[in-house]
């Protein structure tokens, strides 16, 4: 059994280097292709005439009616309890809870596979540090950071000439113009957002960005802007939230002032470590399944780091977001982050104490 589970997962990691072949091979500027995949183990008792080979329903029968329900996302791998318990406690560690299901006869717990954890993967600055054979994995995984650096260095590049084009523009009066806080805003999330979509080229990308204020004399977290897909949408005049609720991710993000990373959502609302804003989040066309949220602060009177915003990501793809990765997260969004600290610092140039 384990040997099946282990020919999934090579099959899903080289998923998407196979249908780029393909398209390549017929021509096609992309190959949509998804499938649903899932497991179950169950008893059939084989007599000597095949013709008599018989198992129970909720084995063979109602897996097969009801395959839809056994892979909710395609493109993943499922399995049964009934199977997850005849694992190894090595290839258990692999899975986490999905949910639990019934169909036809059949009540079991979907498990669903995490995919290798960004603590696990090699990254550029751990192949530096090795033998200096490299595999053609190793180089995939190279080629690929390098690649997002340099989009990401392009992507920051647009927003400066963003801002010479806003100035331009602007209606000079006595040859002062002056640059508002919401066009840095605004030029940055537009520049992220593209850059989003360009490295997560096979999932929905949502952007958002909170600015930490008073209201009310209370300390708050309001939504000032966003980035969605196509067709989807928000009101951030409902997205305020007291600065205290550390139950919603991205108050406890500026409060603690670090990286916030939800690997799995539905795992995490499982134990209850993910709150939603509304049940529009839970919905399978929304598919918030993974989320990093990321701290903007700029430098007090005594040079000591203080809150000022919160950067929020999601995707509608587990694992994207790892805790192993923040280091290179932090890389690749300096610039971003930097533009939007400014358009802080150009919001409330003295932060209180």
């Amino acid at each position: 059994m384990g040997t099946s589970i282990r020919a999934a997962e090579a099959f899903l990691n080289g998923l998407s280097s196979r249908l780029v072949q393909i398209a390549t091979t017929v021509g096609w500027e992309e190959f949509p292709l998804h499938l649903r995949i899932k497991a179950h183990r169950g008893e059939v008792f084989v007599a000597p005439d095949s013709k008599l080979d018989s198992a129970d329903p909720r084995n063979f029968d109602d897996f097969l009616k009801f395959e839809k329900k056994f892979a909710p996302r395609h493109d993943e791998l499922f399995i049964t309890h009934e199977l997850f318990t005849a694992l190894k406690q090595a290839t258990k560690a692999t899975f986490v809870v999905s949910r639990k299901l019934t169909a036809g006869s059949l009540c079991t717990t979907l498990y669903r596979w995490r995919r290798l954890s960004g603590a696990n993967r090699k990254t550029s600055y751990q192949l530096g540090s090795q033998s200096p054979t490299l595999s053609q994995n190793d180089l995939d995984i190279f080629c690929e950071q390098f690649e997002a650096q340099l989009l990401a260095q392009a992507a920051c590049t647009q927003i400066t000439k963003g801002l010479i084009s806003a100035i331009r523009e602007m209606p000079s009066k006595r040859h002062e113009r002056v640059i508002t806080p919401d066009v840095v805003l605004n030029l940055t999330l537009d520049a992220l957002y593209s850059y989003l979509q360009l490295i997560f080229t096979d999932c929905r990308v949502r952007v958002s960005y909170w600015h930490g204020s008073k209201q009310h004399r209370q300390r708050v977290l309001k939504m000032l802007g966003f980035r969605y897909p196509d067709g989807e949408s928000t009101n951030p005049k409902r997205r305020i939230f007291p600065i205290e609720e550390e139950q919603w991710k991205v108050c406890e993000c500026f409060k603690k002032m670090k990286f916030v990373v939800t690997s799995d959502v539905a795992e995490a609302r499982n134990n209850r470590q993910w709150y939603d804003f509304d049940k529009g989040q839970r919905s399978d066309t929304r598919r918030l399944d993974s989320a990093m949220q990321i701290p903007v602060y700029c430098e007090g009177i005594a040079e000591d780091r203080q809150s000022r915003g919160v950067l929020s990501l999601d995707v509608d793809k587990p694992d994207l977001f790892w805790g192993g990765d923040i280091h290179l997260w932090r890389e690749r969004l300096v610039g971003f982050l930097a533009a939007l600290a400014l358009s802080e610092k150009m919001r409330n140039p003295i932060i209180d104490k």
